[in-house]
């Protein structure tokens, strides 16, 4: 079964509004690649690329936020959400990145 760039996006919006069992971690300001990957059972080079079609076609934004390293220290890293269209709820995802 192909995973589109849309079920990318609907996944992303699925674990953003997930509660996140790690209090250190507020998933609300996106995820990042590798957490995605992680979680959608995918390598990270296959996320990027639907990541980046998804940010082409204005479906994902990207953002910043902060994650603890390995190492313990805390670093700013991108991260991805779904956009979604402000003046109409239900429909479905507009073309709109953040710069």
């Amino acid at each position: 079964m192909e995973i589109t760039v849309e079920d990318v996006v609907n996944e992303l919006a699925r674990l953003v509004e997930e509660q996140s069992s790690d209090e250190a971690i507020d998933y609300s300001q996106g995820l990042t690649g590798p957490e995605i990957a992680e979680r959608i059972g995918r390598g990270e080079k296959w996320v990027r690329a639907r990541l980046k079609r998804a940010i082409k076609d204005g479906k994902v934004q990207v953002g910043k936020s902060r994650r603890k390293t390995i190492v313990g220290a805390w670093t700013t890293v991108p991260v991805y959400l779904p956009m979604h269209d402000e003046e109409n709820e239900e429909s479905e995802t507009v073309v709109r990145v953040k710069k």
